[in-house]
């Protein structure tokens, strides 16, 4: 599953090969493809969500939830994960980030779990 802007992916990395005075070759020998999940999940009231102005990878409300969602990855190599509530809908989306599909997928799961819980 595809997820981002490839325009602003592909410019950056011009900008980061033009920086490092590295050519195409040489970042395809250290770069390394992650797989990523997406999920959905709809929740009673997604204004309860708070994210960060500056980052909507972390979420400031409910307190402590960005915590729960950090200890699900902290010690599983090479992943990531946020949660951000919708803009359109009484939903959260979930975005997980690991070595191989399935840990990916495994890790989306964790979080849909940990708000389905409390906030469904």
């Amino acid at each position: 599953e595809a997820v981002g802007d490839a325009m602003t992916v592909l410019l950056m990395m011009e900008a980061y090969l033009k920086d490092k005075d590295m050519t195409i070759q040489m970042a395809d020998q250290v770069y390394m493809d992650f797989s990523s999940r997406m999920l959905k999940i709809v929740v009673k009231d997604r204004d309860v969500f708070k994210t960060h102005e500056e980052d909507e990878t972390i979420l400031l409300q409910p307190e402590g939830l960005q915590s729960l969602i950090e200890a699900e990855f902290k010690d599983l190599p090479s992943s990531r994960a946020f949660a951000r509530p919708s803009g359109t809908e009484d939903a959260v989306r979930i975005y997980a980030e690991g070595p191989t599909k399935e840990k990916a997928d495994e890790l989306a799961k964790k979080i849909y779990d940990i708000i389905a819980r409390e906030y469904t």
